[in-house]
């Protein structure tokens, strides 16, 4: 039963599964399911491998600069978004204390103004969470479109 519970609040399997199909559906998309190589990396390696592996070969291919400042941009964005939607949390629970005195003394006595901020704060941890999955995803595609782009030199790498 505990590990039932455990797998339910702690879902990092899940998190990693949804990393697969994610990225497995985006080497569908630009045609890279029948590459030998990528299929092999797959096999032996799995997906997460495979997605750093390709993030090396991009990173150490000067003919993918541009390429690479934009998967950098896309990781920067995610980032921001996710300190973004930290700073959001931590205002709902700040504003929430001020407002209803959840852990000291209420300072803002007339609760009503409390709940428009809190809405806004609300709207801004959501949609900065949004926004960074939304980045993550454009940086997996970028990452493997990169690599379909010019598949034909650098994947006929053998491992």
């Amino acid at each position: 039963m505990w590990e039932n519970i455990k797998s339910k609040l702690f879902k990092k399997n899940d998190r990693f599964k949804s990393f697969e199909i994610y990225f497995e559906e985006m080497i569908k998309a630009h045609g890279l399911e029948n590459n030998p190589t990528i299929e092999k990396y797959l096999e032996r390696k799995g997906a997460w491998r495979l997605y750093i592996r390709l993030w090396a070969v991009i990173r150490e291919n000067k003919k993918y600069a541009n390429s690479l400042s934009v998967i950098k941009r896309y990781w920067v964005m995610a980032a921001t978004f996710d300190g973004l939607s930290i700073f959001s949390l931590i205002a709902i629970l700040i504003t929430s204390d001020f407002g209803f005195g959840i852990i000291g003394k209420k300072i803002i006595t007339h609760c009503w103004a409390v709940y428009p901020i809190l809405i806004i704060f609300l709207f801004t941890f959501f949609a900065c969470i949004r926004e960074a999955g939304r980045c993550v995803e454009h940086q997996i595609e970028e990452v493997v479109a990169t690599i379909a782009a010019g598949e034909s030199k650098i994947l006929s790498i053998n491992e």
